[in-house]
């Protein structure tokens, strides 16, 4: 009786933290939003934006993060629905079942997040001119080849 009480307890526990590690999914900290002031720094002074450039970049920037804290928002809901479910104690396979339509909604909201960011992205490129795209590309590879080449503890 005893070890399948530990073991309930364990996977429990196991579930809590998953859910709650996938909790803090794409949430834009403070600590993005310096590091987006800095690429913005950056870009500017490699492809030299126009005022409109700037303007509208800042408007999308906007706009765009106004979406996204809203999926946000929506999939910390989900996430704490099923947690709520898990930490119940009810059996594992009932919650499973409980839960299965919320994982499919998370899926979706990751795929809403991935669309805003590609349109995003999509956004910001349709505003630069040829010589400004041809910079960028460059940008993009150096900060891939960087990635590439971080060494790995």
């Amino acid at each position: 009786m005893k070890s399948k009480l530990i073991i309930c307890l364990i996977t429990l526990l196991i579930t809590a933290s998953i859910v709650f590690a996938a909790h803090n999914f794409d949430m834009p900290s403070k600590d993005s939003i310096k590091r987006e002031s800095k690429i913005d720094e950056y870009l500017d002074t490699r492809l030299h934006f126009t005022r409109e450039q700037k303007t509208f970049i800042k408007q999308n920037r906007q706009m765009y993060r106004k979406e996204m804290e809203a999926t946000v928002k929506q999939m910390q809901s989900v996430h704490d629905e099923i947690r709520n479910v898990y930490m119940t104690g009810i059996p594992k396979y009932q919650a499973d079942f409980k839960t299965a339509t919320k994982k499919a909604q998370l899926v979706v909201l990751k795929q809403n997040i991935r669309h805003i960011k590609e349109e995003r992205k999509r956004a910001f490129e349709s505003v630069l001119d040829k010589e400004q795209k041809a910079e960028f590309e460059k940008i993009k590879k150096e900060f891939a080849e960087k990635r590439v080449n971080i060494p790995q503890n």
